[in-house]
């Protein structure tokens, strides 16, 4: 897991295409930990109350994950790509590796001041290009079909998220009408 760590971040055209499915759920776990650990800090609960929030991102980060490989996949076959579900999905977690950057960048803000938005929009623009680059290696596609597959991948993911939220009040509605 180390290993997938330093070529993503220091040398991303060594990185392995896909790297093995244990390495992925490895790359989450690590990432919803940090996230964890700031959302605790920030709320200010105790190790129990980190516990609950690791499994709640954790789990939420999965969906995420499984979500946009799931689009991404089906996209890219629709805009001839040749890989398949399983390289795309490990693929894709090596793509979001940059995040653990995140948290120095939030704790060291009182030292960024106004660089510290920049930073951080450089992290995730870091983390759009991998996962793009991820998706054109796995399925064979060019930067530009690789760029629209994560857009309307992700626009697919924001529609999915809409709904998710918009059928229990329309379900509410009818049932009080």
């Amino acid at each position: 897991m180390l290993d997938s760590l330093y070529t993503t971040l220091f040398r991303p055209s060594k990185a392995p295409v896909a790297p093995p499915l244990h390495v992925a759920w490895g790359i989450w776990l690590v990432i919803s930990l940090i996230e964890a650990m700031r959302l605790a800090g920030a709320i200010s609960v105790g190790p129990l109350g980190l516990v609950v929030l690791l499994t709640l991102v954790f789990g939420v980060n999965v969906i995420g994950w499984f979500w946009l490989a799931a689009a991404s996949n089906l996209l890219a076959q629709v805009l001839g790509g040749k890989g398949s579900g399983e390289p795309v999905l490990t693929s894709i977690a090596q793509g979001f590796w940059p995040l653990i950057l995140l948290a120095p960048l939030a704790a060291a803000q009182p030292w960024l001041g106004v660089l510290s938005p920049m930073f951080t929009f450089g992290v995730f623009a870091w983390v759009f290009a991998g996962v793009m680059r991820a998706i054109g290696r796995t399925q064979s596609l060019s930067a530009g079909r690789s760029a629209l597959v994560l857009v309307l991948s992700g626009t697919a993911f924001g529609l999915g998220l809409g709904a998710l939220g918009i059928v229990p009040v329309l379900a509410l509605i009818s049932a009080l009408a």
